[in-house]
């Protein structure tokens, strides 16, 4: 991960340079002890969802999702819980996008 800047700290210019960059964002808002940490994460990669996928075979599908997200983390603050980490872990397959594809078997 590259300098991580803070939630609180990330501008609207800040945001579009990531977008410039990685394309596909996803912005977690978790509030943990009552504080609200903003997170930004990147879409991940082919081989970065394939080392993730090795948790699935082991039957750890929460890790798998935790996995992706500390992967592909740019930005923002430490989600810390292990109910944070489950929650944003469970949403990460949203990064994930996919070729719209027709096939019909002949």
């Amino acid at each position: 991960m590259e300098n991580v800047i803070k939630g609180a700290d990330i501008s609207a210019e800040q945001v579009k340079k990531w977008k410039q960059q990685y394309g596909l964002l996803g912005k977690f808002k978790v509030i943990e002890g009552g504080v609200e940490k903003i997170t930004f994460v990147r879409k991940p990669t082919n081989k970065e969802i394939d080392f993730a996928s090795a948790n699935l075979t082991r039957g750890m599908l929460t890790q798998y999702g935790i996995t992706l997200f500390n992967t592909c983390k740019i930005g923002g603050d430490d989600i810390t819980t292990e109910e944070g980490l489950r929650t944003v872990g469970q949403r990460m397959n949203e990064m994930i996008e996919a070729a719209e594809v027709e096939f019909e078997k002949i």
